[in-house]
C-alpha cells in the first residue's frame, strides 16, 4: 500500500528509497577480530621462538591499536606480556617479554618479523590461520 503523504514530501520518499538500498560492507565491518586467547598467543610465540609451549607463561593480554608505518593504524592488535625460559651463558633464566600481535581476516592473529639476510629483507609471519609464511 502506498503512503499518501509521500507525494507531499518528495525528499522523504527519496530518503526512504535510499535507506532501503543495501550498502557495501566497509573493511572494518567484514570481520571483527575475536579476542586473542592465551592459548593462541602461547602457541604462536612458541613457534616463533622455537621453544616448547610449556616454557611460556602468558601474564596478560591488552587489546588496543598499533601505529604502523605511513600513518596507518591497526585497530586490531594486542600486546602480550609473558614470561619465558631462555638460555643465557649456559644457564636457564626466566625473562619477562612483550610481543605485539596483529589481526587480519587472512591471517587471523599473527606475529611478524623482518629479517635481513644477504642484503635482502624477508618478512616472516606466524599466524593462526595460515601457519608459517615467508615473503621474499
Amino acid at each position: 500500500m502506498r503512503n499518501p503523504c509521500l507525494h507531499l514530501f518528495p525528499a522523504i520518499a527519496l530518503s526512504v528509497a535510499v535507506a532501503s538500498l543495501p550498502r557495501p560492507a566497509l573493511a572494518q565491518e567484514v570481520e571483527s577480530p575475536p579476542a586473542l586467547s592465551k592459548a593462541t598467543a602461547r602457541a604462536l610465540l612458541s613457534q616463533a621462538m622455537e621453544v616448547s609451549e610449556t616454557t611460556i607463561a602468558i601474564a596478560y593480554i591488552l587489546e588496543g591499536e598499533k601505529a604502523l608505518k605511513g600513518g596507518f593504524t591497526s585497530k586490531a592488535s594486542a600486546a602480550t606480556i609473558y614470561l619465558v625460559t631462555e638460555l643465557e651463558n649456559g644457564h636457564r633464566r626466566r625473562r619477562c617479554r612483550e610481543q605485539i600481535f596483529l589481526f587480519t581476516p587472512e591471517f587471523g592473529w599473527f606475529l611478524e618479523q623482518v629479517v635481513q639476510e644477504s642484503g635482502r629483507d624477508y618478512l616472516r609471519i606466524w599466524s593462526e590461520r595460515r601457519g608459517y609464511v615467508e615473503f621474499e
